[in-house]
């Protein structure tokens, strides 16, 4: 066999005793030979393979051979099925998140702007999509800066913000490192271009010729220098804080094993400058937005429910990001009325200076000076004291946001020195004169505890400025 061969074909001649085959041996092959049929027998698979000009595969039963068949077909099934897979139809949808960065800094801050909202309505789809079978197929993350730096810290600094979004991102636990790709532009002078084109400044004409056509490394020494400095004073507070931002942000793009089912309506739900779908399920899950967001903090108002309540008034004023002065006025004033011998009659103002260790202004924790003084009359049971107060010491205070934001609660407890002169009297009967005690006069020195308050607070806020807020 191993020199001439048939393989039989099932088809006969015409004389009906003969059949068609093939036959071959190491020089030809001939497919239409015919021999009886009771000849036929058949060759399975190939013994060896003979590349030389001319030749033709020959095949004889072995294992080796008959194993890499088995593999062959397992192959080609595998790939017939994957293909089938691919070809199923596939629905797309997307989600997208802007993430914004303080002046210099790479490390993403949930307080500043309304980061955490949109962080959180990020997480909240991404659950939902993946809830419903879908899985990333691309995501984007796009980092870009502002103008004010140097162009190689710029360019670091594009690089450190998209890593801080890709550790978000992949921290979220369904999102494959191996399709989040990362994309830092450098300073965003596209964007810097696109807003100046909005401005109905003066100057903005000739901002943007110069970011258009001045050679990159000249663009910053103009503007600094255009109108004397104050177009690079107004892009540094209302236009570069929005490029310091992911720019599109995170893009990421979800493919779903189906469409929805028909008859289910879907609405459009807008969280700022992202787009997402949502069903009517859904609606109303998203998390809202801080109160404050879009409003720029004035000053606040607030009580200490410790002492009598609304018997005492103070102020805070912001002062930047991280520091604030305030004032407080105490004025509970019970005289006694004549039928008892019982009066309570302060008067105090007070004064602190602040230091706030939070990106959110008069939240979170913070360290103070204070300083106060004031008069007093108590009275009980006809003996009391008539006095005044000095008071200075240092405290600690923690705020937090009540219902949404709309009002603040803080807690203040602060050590330090008290001096006070007192002087003693009494009262004989009821609705009579009081009497001093002649030559008495009571000092008291204190360290220790001065403070303590519990209050109410009421943000006042304004309309911020385009590119402010919070």
């Amino acid at each position: 066999m191993r020199s001439n061969g048939n393989y039989w074909s099932s088809t006969p001649k015409a004389d009906s005793q003969n059949a068609y085959n093939l036959n071959f041996n190491t020089s030809n092959a001939n497919p239409e030979n015919t021999n009886n049929r009771a000849n036929g027998q058949a060759v399975r698979c190939v013994q060896h393979l003979l590349l030389t000009p001319g030749s033709f595969l020959l095949f004889k039963t072995h294992p080796v051979a008959s194993r890499l068949i088995q593999a062959l077909l397992a192959t080609l099934i595998a790939l017939a099925g994957s293909y089938h897979l691919q070809a199923q139809p596939v629905r797309k949808d997307s989600i997208s998140m802007k993430v914004y960065f303080l002046q210099g800094q790479a490390s993403i801050e949930p307080d500043y702007r309304d980061n955490l909202y949109q962080m959180e309505a990020f997480k909240a789809r991404l659950s939902e999509l993946v809830s419903q079978g879908g899985r990333p197929a691309s995501v984007i993350v796009r980092t870009a800066a502002s103008p004010e730096g140097g162009v190689r810290r710029n360019k670091e600094l594009c690089v450190l913000r998209a890593n801080s979004i890709r550790t978000f991102l992949l921290g979220l636990g369904s999102i494959d490192s191996t399709k989040v790709t990362l994309v830092p532009v450098g300073e965003d002078w596209e964007g810097l271009a696109g807003r100046l084109r909005s401005l109905d400044e003066p100057w903005a004409g000739e901002a943007l010729s110069i970011v258009l056509g001045a050679p990159e490394d000249a663009r910053k020494r103009a503007l600094v220098a255009l109108d004397r400095g104050a177009a690079w004073a107004y892009l540094e507070k209302n236009v570069f804080p929005d490029l310091r931002q992911a720019g599109g942000a995170v893009s990421c793009v979800f493919e779903l094993p189906s469409a929805p089912a028909a008859g289910v309506v879907r609405d459009t739900v807008y969280v700022r400058d992202t787009l997402y779908a949502a069903s009517p399920a859904e609606k109303g899950k998203a998390p809202r937005r801080p109160y404050s967001e879009g409003r720029k903090l004035l000053f606040a108002a607030r009580t200490n429910i410790l002492a009598v309540p609304l018997a005492n008034v103070g102020l805070e004023l912001p002062l930047g990001r991280h520091f604030s002065l305030g004032a407080d006025v105490y004025y509970p004033w019970l005289p006694r009325d004549g039928k008892q011998q019982f009066c309570f009659q302060f008067m105090a103002a007070g004064l602190e200076a602040r230091y706030w260790f939070g990106r959110k202004r008069l939240l979170g924790h913070s360290i103070g000076l204070y300083a106060a003084g004031g008069l007093y009359d108590f009275e009980f049971d006809g003996k009391g004291h008539q006095g005044e107060f000095t008071n200075a010491g240092l405290d600690y205070l923690y705020a937090f946001p009540l219902f949404g934001g709309r009002m603040h609660m803080e807690l203040e407890l602060g050590v330090g020195f008290i001096y006070s002169t007192a002087q003693p009297y009494d009262c004989f009967a009821e609705g009579e004169k009081c009497y001093r005690r002649v030559g008495v006069q009571e000092n008291v020195r204190w360290w220790g505890p001065t403070r303590a308050q519990i209050s109410l607070v009421l943000p006042i806020y304004g309309k911020a400025k385009k590119g402010g807020g919070e």
